[in-house]
């Protein structure tokens, strides 16, 4: 059975730049310019009339002289069958074949994060409950103390966890860029329980290491010994995307910025968390550098607030232009090369349980020496960068589609490239001005 014409509807999103469509048979999202949008319809209607399959479709097209709009020169028709045989498979998934039929496995036992009020996780801390003091600080004792006993909490916003190591090597860096997020009076719920320990057995002795595990498990192999903060920060990165999939998780720094939610969204070497760290230190409030997670239920952005990880020129980069950055040792030699940490500001850490609402979504990227630019970016491309730097688009399917289009069609979306940090700033700022009135 065929979906119903307003379920397909509902899959189609139009926009003046061109249409996203989501495929409900391969979870998979289509960008389509205006004649594409026209030839899936034209598609659509010969599904519908009983066509056999994506083959039969493009013959009856073809037989019809009704394979290119009539206002548009058709293609050479090597180049016309191609992008046919893309188009009329879509078609067929979307319209002669039921979507029950491929994809109810996945859809068993899960539940829909945007519609089933029954299964939706509200996480109120991250809308205003009260956690720790934030007058309080976090000292490299109580650091020990706790690791090495009941375990430290650490409230992060939109995740806490309870870490426990007995690594002599860990609790004063870690105190130095925590030191603004003291654990709470009452331990109570946390998502995760994390443990740090060094590795044991015979490559003790000859190969030291430290071994990293979430609720006891072991994602990945041990860090040499004396990497027991990046350890912790990588690990941390790899409970939440993996964890926390009722969220909409973009690869993105995360700032609020006059009242408007701003996110980096970029993939690795772009330069985004550096930029992420000069927003920081610039006065916007940090939510994250690695995530940009976006509530399903109301699509706000929640803090994931942990410190900022610097690489190699950008240490030093930063530390020049900001004496009051506060960084964490820098660790040499890892899978990243030089890393080290900027702590996480008191102010950010005071409002980690605040939403914002994403009003301003950049995609940076730095080139040394480049002059610094805006370009604007139209829905469909955004949609397009969305999935491509998302943790979980594809186990979201239709939601994630849901939260691209809401969020392409309601943020002003835009390129950004850049050679020097103060450039990018002056630009970034009175957008995000602009924006942040009209976000609230």
């Amino acid at each position: 059975m065929s979906p119903t014409p307003r379920a397909v509807a509902d899959r189609l999103r139009v926009f003046d730049d061109g249409a996203a469509v989501f495929d409900p048979v391969t979870w998979q999202t289509h960008l389509l310019s205006s004649d594409g949008l026209a030839l899936l319809e034209e598609l659509d209607r010969v599904a519908a009339e009983g066509a056999r399959g994506p083959d039969a479709m493009i013959e009856h097209l073809l037989r019809d002289g009704a394979a290119w709009p009539a206002d548009q020169p058709a293609p050479r028709a090597p180049d016309l069958v191609a992008r046919l045989q893309g188009l009329a498979e879509l078609a067929w998934h979307r319209r002669a074949r039921s979507p029950r039929h491929d994809h109810a496995g996945r859809e068993a036992g899960r539940c829909d994060p945007l519609s089933s009020a029954a299964c939706t996780v509200h996480d109120d801390r991250s809308v205003g409950a009260v956690g720790a003091d934030p007058r309080g600080v976090l000292g490299v004792a109580e650091a020990a103390h706790r690791l090495q006993g009941d375990g430290l909490v650490l409230d992060l916003g939109a995740m806490r966890v309870r870490v426990r190591s007995s690594l002599a090597e860990l609790p004063a860096p870690l105190a130095r860029v925590y030191h603004w997020l003291p654990p709470p009076d009452e331990p109570g719920f946390v998502d995760c329980d994390v443990e740090l320990l060094p590795v044991a057995g015979p490559r003790r002795a000859w190969r030291p290491g430290v071994r990293f595990l979430a609720d006891g498990t072991e994602p990945f192999e041990p860090m040499p010994a004396g990497l027991a903060l990046p350890q912790l920060e990588w690990g941390l990165n790899w409970v939440f995307a993996h964890l926390f999939t009722r969220h909409w998780l973009l690869h993105a720094g995360t700032l609020d910025w006059h009242g408007a939610g701003l996110l980096l969204v970029a993939a690795p070497g772009s330069g985004k968390s550096t930029l992420t760290a000069a927003l920081s230190l610039a006065g916007a409030r940090l939510l994250s550098d690695e995530f940009g997670v976006l509530r399903l239920a109301d699509h706000r952005l929640l803090p994931i607030t942990k410190p900022v990880a610097l690489k190699n020129a950008a240490i030093d980069l930063i530390a020049r232009r900001s004496p009051q950055a506060v960084l964490g040792p820098v660790f040499h030699k890892t899978h990243k090369g030089d890393v080290a940490h900027l702590a996480v500001p008191s102010g950010a850490a005071a409002r980690r349980h605040e939403s914002v609402p994403p009003a301003v979504v950049v995609f940076p990227t730095w080139r040394a020496g480049a002059r610094a630019e805006l370009t604007e970016v139209r829905p469909a491309r955004a949609i397009a960068e969305f999935a491509a730097n998302s943790f979980n688009y594809g186990v979201l399917g239709e939601a994630a589609f849901e939260a691209a289009c809401a969020l392409a069609a309601g943020a002003g979306c835009w390129r950004l490239t850049f050679g020097e940090l103060d450039d990018a700033l002056a630009l970034l700022e009175p957008l995000c001005r602009a924006r942040g009135g009209r976000s609230a």
